[in-house]
This record gives C-alpha cells, sequence and structure tokens, in this order.
C-alpha cells in the first residue's frame, strides 16, 4: 500500500473518531434550552466558574435565571457598597447576566447607591424584595423612581407605624402590589391603621407585632382574600379559639401563627420571629414547601401555629388549654403537637375521641394507659389509616414500638414531623 493511500485511510479514521467524540460531547448532545435550565439549579455563587468552560456555556447559563438575590442571607450574592466601587465593571456584568430576571431581592442599606439604578435596568422586572434599616418615610420618596413595570412588592424588614398621615402615603402608593409586609403601629394609630388595611388586597403574608384584638383579627381575615400565611403577636389568650375558627374558614390561608404577649415584656418589647428550636427542621421543610413557617421563639410566651393545608397544629401554650381542646377546629385536625402545655388529659381523651386525630406530640409522663386504648380502638376501626403517639423529645436515634398494624409510638417527635407528617 502506497504511503499516500495510508495517510489518507489515516485522516478518514481520524475523522470518524472526531465525530464519534463530538456526539459524545455535553454541548453537542443538548441545546441551549435544556442547558440553562439545568444550570438553573446551580447556586448563584458557583455559576461564574462554569462561564469559563465555553462561549456555549457561558451564552447559557444565565438564559433560565427568574431571580436574583442581592445581600440578604448566605445564599445571596454578597455585594456590598464597598465591593461595587472597589470592581466598576460589576454592577454591569451583573445586569449584562441577569438582563431576563422577573424577580430581584435586594437589601438597600448594603448597596443604598447602586440599588435604584441598578434596579431600573431590568425591563422584564415584574416582583421586587425589598430590605434593609430604612422607615417608611424613605419608601415613599423612593416610590417615584422605581421601574413602573413592576407589580408586586415584598417588604422584608419591619416597620414601624407611629404617623397615620405616612401610611396612607405608602399605602397609596404600594397597597394595591404588596404580597408581603410587617408592620408594628403605634397605639394612638392601630385601630385606624388596620382598618385601612383593606386596601391591602393582593396581600399573601402578612405579620403585626402591635395588639390586635379579636374583631380586628376577624375583620382582617374578610378583607384580605388572597392572604396565605398571617402572624399575629400580641393577642389576648381569650382571643385564640375564636381567631383559630374563623381562620379555617378563610379559603387561601395555608397557615396562622398566634402569640399571647405576656404582660411583664411591657409595649416597649419588640418580637424577635424565628424558628422554635424543637421544629426548627421541620419549619424549615414547611418553608420548602410552600407554607411560609415562622413563629416566636421567646420562653414563657404563648405561641399557636395551624397549617391549614397540613391540617397540622402545634400548640407551645403556658396557661389552661382545656376550653380549647373543645374547639370544633380540630375537626379540619390530623396532627397535634402539644409543647410546654398546662392541660387535663379528659380534655384530650375527648378531643381524640371525636376528631379524627392521626398523629399526636405529647410530653411523655402525659401518655397514659386509657390514651392507647383509645388509639387502639381507633386504629382497629379504621385498618387503612395510620395512627402515631410520639413522646415529646430530640433523643436519637429515634425508637418505635408497634402496638399494632397501623398503631405505633415512637419517642422522637422531631423524627415524626418532619418524616411522617411534612
Amino acid at each position: 500500500m502506497s504511503f499516500k493511500r495510508k495517510l489518507l485511510e489515516r485522516y478518514e479514521s481520524d475523522g470518524k473518531r472526531r465525530r464519534l467524540d463530538e456526539k459524545d460531547m455535553f454541548d453537542v448532545r443538548f441545546n441551549d434550552d435544556i442547558i440553562a435550565v439545568i444550570f438553573k439549579y446551580l447556586p448563584l455563587m458557583e455559576k461564574s466558574k462554569f462561564e469559563c468552560v465555553s462561549k456555549k456555556w457561558q451564552r447559557c447559563i444565565y438564559k433560565a435565571e427568574n431571580c436574583l438575590s442581592i445581600g440578604l442571607n448566605d445564599i445571596s450574592l454578597p455585594i456590598s457598597t464597598t465591593l461595587a466601587s472597589n470592581y466598576p465593571r460589576l454592577i454591569p456584568q451583573l445586569e449584562k447576566n441577569y438582563r431576563l430576571i422577573k424577580r430581584l431581592d435586594i437589601n438597600l442599606s448594603i448597596s443604598n447607591s447602586y440599588a435604584l439604578p441598578f434596579i431600573n435596568k431590568f425591563k422584564e422586572l415584574k416582583e421586587l424584595g425589598i430590605s434593609g434599616e430604612f422607615q417608611m418615610k424613605i419608601l415613599i420618596d423612593v416610590f417615584q423612581h422605581l421601574p413602573y413595570c413592576i407589580q408586586y412588592y415584598n417588604f422584608k424588614n419591619q416597620f414601624e407605624v407611629n404617623n397615620f398621615h405616612d401610611f396612607l402615603r405608602f399605602s397609596y402608593n404600594y397597597s394595591d402590589k404588596t404580597k408581603r409586609i410587617k408592620l408594628c403601629f403605634d397605639e394612638s394609630i392601630n385601630k385606624q391603621c388596620i382598618e385601612h388595611m383593606v386596601n391591602y388586597n393582593k396581600l399573601q403574608i402578612l405579620k403585626i407585632e402591635s395588639r390586635v384584638s379579636l374583631k380586628n383579627a376577624k375583620f382582617l381575615l374578610e378583607a384580605l382574600k388572597e392572604v396565605k400565611d398571617i402572624q399575629f403577636f400580641n393577642i389576648q389568650a381569650n382571643d385564640i379559639r375564636s381567631i383559630l375558627e374563623n381562620s379555617v374558614k378563610h379559603s387561601t390561608l395555608h397557615q396562622i401563627s398566634l402569640a399571647v404577649r405576656p404582660d411583664y415584656l411591657g409595649s416597649e418589647y419588640k418580637i424577635k420571629v424565628d424558628l422554635i428550636r424543637h421544629v426548627r427542621l421541620s419549619l424549615f421543610k414547611m418553608v420548602k414547601r410552600g407554607h411560609f413557617g415562622v413563629i416566636n421563639t421567646y420562653v414563657g410566651m404563648t405561641n399557636i401555629l395551624f397549617a391549614k393545608k397540613l391540617r397540622l397544629i402545634l400548640i407551645s401554650y403556658e396557661v389552661n388549654i382545656t376550653s380549647l381542646l373543645k374547639s370544633k377546629l380540630f375537626q379540619d385536625i390530623d396532627h397535634i403537637l402539644l409543647y410546654s402545655t398546662s392541660y387535663s388529659m379528659s380534655g384530650v381523651y375527648e378531643m381524640v375521641k371525636k376528631n379524627n386525630i392521626k398523629t399526636l406530640c405529647i410530653e411523655e409522663e402525659k401518655i397514659t394507659q386509657e390514651l392507647i386504648n383509645i388509639f387502639i380502638v381507633k386504629a382497629s376501626v379504621f385498618s387503612n389509616i395510620n395512627y402515631r403517639i410520639s413522646i415529646v423529645s430530640v433523643s436519637e436515634p429515634n425508637k418505635c414500638y408497634d402496638i399494632c398494624k397501623n398503631f405505633k409510638i415512637y419517642l422522637n417527635s422531631r423524627f415524626i414531623v418532619e418524616n411522617k407528617i411534612l
């Protein structure tokens, strides 16, 4: 065989190998849209590394990105005024990469000199989340500088409302576009402000730290047709039952969190909203599933969390709850968590008998043979339903005792909430 022929065959075999390799390449096998969707699941901080792989990756990596978060938490981009000044190309590069986003969450206090021009660069923006240590007056002036295309606002910091005129001006600009807001009204204007909340017809998440009467709570439940999460952190203990029963009738409500402020705290004490330690991971799961789980951690404060969609109620109550256990509310509940509460077991027995309670998390000293017998009877009658009693404990590992085929007792309430209820 001639040298020319050998060279030609070698060239043809190299060409075939090259074509076979190209078929296995990631860039060739997937089009731009599929690659963009895959990159969408990468953390924001990791995307800059993958940009350098190829021009195609650089083109696709931000294509399907709908949301950008700056300076809010650990998963946000940690951009500050200092960083933006030291690296002048940073802001223009972000504007270029995320030009198609629909939602932007930004901390105005971290990057206040760059925030407004930055926000105005996004022509497709529909939802804006704002946080930072500022007062309501500042946002009244800021409104005229924000893009008109924004349809929804999420205000993530708490507003201290001391002037009703300022609240009216703020509401005039934002009420019909606000999805989330946290408020604390001055005692002298509390009633007026709550009555004015009827204008917030798109509101989905509401937290009020100032005092809320039963009448005001009922009014808000009737007026806010689209609300999914309500948090009242200063109510009277006697109003809890009525508020919970009224919340069941609300068509869109997923969760309501109630807290009774002890008298010794005084009105100047500001409640810090956080996750209860006992159910921290459980509520985090709630958040991921769209149930907006937040609840107060202050020791000695009454806490009630009712997740309507999950048919779950958590009660951390320092006074007797016998009256509450008689409520019709428990007809709509499958899972009950009783933490550090005072109650007679006779009330619990009646509540379990009358309602279809599937899971009861309770303190160890409260578990009696009578309670176990009640669940055994229910398990024998309804053989297709799984019943559980769990001890309020975080002991690891979890232990389980099979009482009968569809009734078990667990030693770890956290395990139950995270793995069986949620």
